[in-house]
């Protein structure tokens, strides 16, 4: 249910999805810079912004550079390359839906992101570890319990026809894997 945020060779300046295809704001939309960075995910692409007065790149999309104030920002493609820059884990009991790794990844571009690496055990995601992100739209509702699964479960058609309309309206969400280079 994932998709590689990797950008076709010289896509990353151009602001072009996976698919090669521009990345359009729809005009009935908000056209803020979050609601622009929502848009490239749910296409499939990761994006991050790059000021233009000093030429480093930000995120989370704002509207003015925290570094040096410019408002003159422009939106790439990422790769989604990183690494693991820390990990921890949020221990909990398997009928609360089991453990939860976070990690924070410091993309090749300079910018640091919250997520979770999958692919691995939660104990085995350590510091320095290279990632790929991977943009996934989740089939339910983020950390839900197993409690709450069962209850799911049981509940009424229209119940579970409600449930599925509110599943479509779910973000993207930026997960990480391990990354193996390839070697020439």
């Amino acid at each position: 249910m994932c998709s590689s945020a990797a950008i076709p060779p010289g896509a990353a300046a151009g602001g072009l999805g996976a698919s090669g295809r521009t990345l359009v704001d729809d005009p009935t939309e908000s056209t803020g810079p979050a609601a622009r960075y929502e848009r490239a995910l749910a296409q499939g692409t990761l994006v991050l912004q790059r000021c233009r007065g000093c030429a480093r790149h930000i995120f989370h999309p704002r509207v003015l550079c925290p570094h040096c104030g410019s408002t003159d920002l422009e939106t790439q493609g990422s790769r989604g390359l990183g690494v693991v820059y820390s990990t921890t884990i949020v221990r909990r009991r398997p009928e609360q839906g089991g453990d939860i790794q976070v990690a924070l990844v410091d993309l090749d571009e300079g910018v640091r992101v919250m997520s979770r690496v999958e692919g691995l055990a939660a104990d085995d995601v350590k510091i320095g570890l290279r990632v790929q992100a991977q943009i996934c739209k989740p089939p339910h509702r983020a950390f839900a319990s197993a409690a709450e699964a069962a209850d799911d479960a049981k509940a009424s058609k229209a119940s579970k026809v409600a449930e599925a309309a509110e599943a479509a309206e779910i973000r993207p969400l930026l997960v990480f894997t391990p990354f193996e280079e390839m070697s020439a």
